[in-house]
């Protein structure tokens, strides 16, 4: 399915903003531009996995972040099984994302937070990232340690972005019921 997908693989097209000849050719700056966003991020060889992302969930999604060590934007693949979005009329309104990561994992990834996770190689908690349109907030849900202690949520990083809108490219099937159906569910037997 993913080597057919890619062979008719898509191309980035730009609408000229008017008929004139410097508006074509900033479409085309531009469908440069993004090629090379594509290309610096390596999404060449993630393209199956959205391809298959599409016809096994119904969905594909990936986030774009700024990264300080990239002149480029970042993409980032989002594994459909751990999102959440909500989408009104066609559109993307906000995306949530919630995985179980070990916490030695978060505690390398911020260091701030000051997690107890590198000690206990077992130990687990929520990272759930949140997007909408005015920003981007990564949190970590922390399992209470004694049974009747409470889940503690910490707010590792948050930014906005002043894109105007959602920073994540997110595709759904048609159904008719707008609820998230891949092609395998359509299969017979």
């Amino acid at each position: 399915i993913s080597r057919l997908a890619t062979e008719g693989r898509g191309m980035v097209k730009c609408v000229p903003r008017g008929d004139k000849e410097k508006d074509m050719k900033q479409a085309r700056i531009r469908e440069s531009i993004l090629e090379g966003y594509w290309v610096a991020s390596k999404m060449q060889r993630r393209e199956r996995q959205l391809y298959l992302d599409l016809a096994g969930t119904g969905m594909m999604a990936a986030s774009v972040y700024y990264d300080a060590t990239s002149p480029y934007p970042q993409i980032n693949r989002l594994n459909p099984r751990f999102c959440f979005p909500d989408v009104r009329n066609g559109q993307l309104q906000s995306m949530l994302t919630a995985e179980v990561v070990l916490e030695r994992v978060l505690a390398r990834m911020f260091p701030h937070l000051e997690l107890n996770g590198a000690v206990d190689n077992s130990s687990q908690a929520h990272f759930i990232c949140y997007y909408d349109d005015e920003g981007v907030t990564e949190s970590v849900l922390l399992s209470g340690t004694q049974g009747n202690q409470p889940n503690e949520a910490r707010i590792a990083k948050r930014w906005v972005h002043e894109l105007g809108c959602v920073p994540v490219a997110f595709e759904q099937l048609d159904t008719a019921d707008r609820a998230f159906h891949g092609l395998l569910e359509q299969v017979a037997g």
